[in-house]
């Protein structure tokens, strides 16, 4: 028997409509997603701790409307570095720009839905450390000189200093070296530092030794 009809479904005489109402039910299938996946910053070393520096939210597409569904953590960045629970990253600890890698560093911000099984996604935040003035002059091996007693007036040997902060932005030579005031007073009398420009080579500066 042929319920069309011969008109086929423009015959409204045998056609009907009703309404079905369809529940989805939600899975797991997206991973947290970041409104930026990366982020440059430029931090003073001496910026104290809880100094912000990025901001890296994530929002979880399978979560319903109002419902936190990530959770922060972070990887790398010298171990210097916190996330809170926005997605906000600040300074856990103070920076060291003259510790090995401590100029430049990346620090990854690990977002973690709820979901079963958790999905995750990662942003990147690269860290630029700026240098302050914070590492005095040092001297550089040999600094035990030798003089033989009653020898005339000579050079006793040359002294080498350097400085780890960035000599570009004014923190290193020239240096200026002096005796320290609390030497015994003979000592004084005796050793004189000068400063020699033909022994300096833009790298150290030089200081001559000689015997009064």
């Amino acid at each position: 028997m042929d319920r069309v009809g011969p008109e086929g479904w423009e015959d409204l005489a045998h056609v009907d409509s009703a309404w079905v109402t369809v529940h989805l039910r939600d899975v797991n299938d997206n991973p947290p997603v970041f409104s930026r996946p990366h982020a440059h910053v430029t931090v003073r070393e001496d910026a104290v701790p809880g100094t912000p520096l990025a901001a890296l939210p994530a929002r979880d597409p399978d979560a319903q409307s109002g419902q936190q569904g990530v959770d922060y953590r972070l990887e790398g960045g010298w171990g210097s570095l916190m996330v809170d629970t926005d997605g906000s990253v600040s300074l856990w600890r103070q920076l060291d720009r003259e510790a090995p890698d401590g100029a430049t560093g990346k620090a990854l911000v690990v977002a973690v839905d709820h979901g079963v099984p958790p999905l995750s996604a990662t942003a990147t935040l690269t860290i630029t450390v700026a240098d302050v003035n914070d590492c005095p002059p040092r001297l550089l091996p040999p600094t035990v000189l030798h003089v033989m007693e009653g020898g005339p007036p000579t050079r006793l040997g040359i002294l080498k200093v350097t400085d780890p902060d960035v000599w570009a932005l004014g923190h290193g030579p020239p240096f200026t070296l002096s005796l320290a005031p609390t030497n015994p007073p003979h000592v004084l009398s005796l050793i004189k530092l000068k400063f020699d420009p033909r022994e300096y080579d833009g790298v150290f500066c030089v200081a001559g030794c000689a015997a009064a």
